[in-house]
C-alpha cells in the first residue's frame, strides 16, 4: 500500500492493475469491455493504456482478446533464473575455453540487444582481454544475439528486423534485413548460429541457445576463436557447443523442475 507523503502516478499505476489482471485471465484473455468494467472506465479511457502497453511488448491482443505477451513472459523468466543460470553455466565455460582454447561467453537477450552476462577468457599469453561482462552488444553481428533471436519466433523477427539500426563494424558485417532473416532461419534449422568476423575481424564464434523450461531461450553461449582455427575445426567445434548447451539446459531443468 502507498504510504502517505510517496508520490506515484496514477497512469502508471492503472496500466499496473492492468497486466495483474490480463496475467490473472491469461489462458482465456479478456475483452476491452471487460477491462473496462474491472476497472469502471469507459472503453475509450482503456485504450490508449492498452495501447502503450503493446507497444511496450507486455501485452498482446488477437480475435480482440488481450493476453500477457512472450516478452513479459520472457522477461520473468530471465529475471527468476539469471543467477542460477550463471552459477550452473560457469563451469561449462571454463571447459569449452580451455578444450577449444578460446573465448567462452554467456549473453543474455534485452530487446534489441545481448548482454554479456559471464565470461571465460583463454587468451595468448601477454595479451590482456577487456572486461566486457555487463556489456551490451548488438544482436545482429554476434553468435550470441543471433542464437536468441532466430528462436524467439517469427513475430519476434520481424519486429527486430523492422526496429533495429544496422551498422557495418568490418567488412563482413551483415546489414541487409533480408539476409539476417535467412541468418535467424539457418540458424533455427540448424541449431546453432555463427558470427564470421562480423564483430570483430579475424574472430569467428560458434553459439547455440540454451534451452531450460520456458519454451524461448533467454541465454546462449558461444565460443570465440581466431578465424582460421575456426575453419579448420568447424565440425568439431559445433558439436561441443552443442553439447554444452544441451547440459546447461538439462541442469536449469532440474533446478527449475
Amino acid at each position: 500500500m502507498r504510504k502517505l507523503g510517496q508520490k506515484y502516478l496514477q497512469s502508471v499505476q492503472r496500466a499496473i492493475d492492468v497486466v495483474k489482471y490480463i496475467a490473472e485471465n491469461q489462458e482465456g484473455g479478456v475483452t476491452l469491455n471487460d477491462i473496462s468494467k474491472k476497472f469502471s472506465k469507459t472503453p475509450s479511457t482503456m485504450v490508449p493504456i492498452l495501447n502503450t502497453l503493446i507497444y511496450a511488448k507486455l501485452i498482446q491482443v488477437k480475435n480482440k482478446r488481450y493476453r500477457l505477451s512472450p516478452e513479459i513472459l520472457r522477461l520473468s523468466f530471465c529475471v527468476s533464473s539469471n543467477i542460477s543460470v550463471k552459477s550452473v553455466a560457469h563451469k561449462y565455460l571454463e571447459k569449452i575455453a580451455h578444450e577449444l582454447e578460446g573465448n567462452a561467453h554467456l549473453g543474455l537477450l534485452s530487446e534489441l540487444s545481448v548482454i554479456y552476462v559471464d565470461r571465460v577468457v583463454n587468451s595468448p599469453r601477454g595479451y590482456t582481454y577487456p572486461n566486457i561482462i555487463g556489456m551490451v552488444a548488438s544482436g545482429y553481428r554476434t553468435g550470441l544475439g543471433k542464437a536468441l533471436i532466430a528462436f524467439q519466433g517469427d513475430n519476434f523477427i520481424r519486429e527486430y528486423l523492422s526496429r533495429e539500426k544496422f551498422e557495418k563494424v568490418t567488412p563482413y558485417t551483415i546489414t541487409d534485413p533480408n539476409e539476417l532473416l535467412e541468418e535467424f532461419r539457418r540458424a533455427r534449422r540448424d541449431g546453432y548460429a555463427l558470427d564470421r568476423q562480423e564483430s570483430t575481424e579475424g574472430v569467428s564464434c560458434v553459439a547455440v541457445p540454451i534451452f531450460s523450461c520456458y519454451p524461448y531461450p533467454c541465454y546462449s553461449v558461444s565460443i570465440a576463436l581466431p578465424h582460421s582455427r575456426f575453419l579448420e575445426n568447424f565440425d568439431s567445434v559445433v558439436k561441443t557447443m552443442t553439447a554444452v548447451a544441451e547440459k546447461i539446459g538439462e541442469e536449469m531443468r532440474r533446478l527449475e523442475a
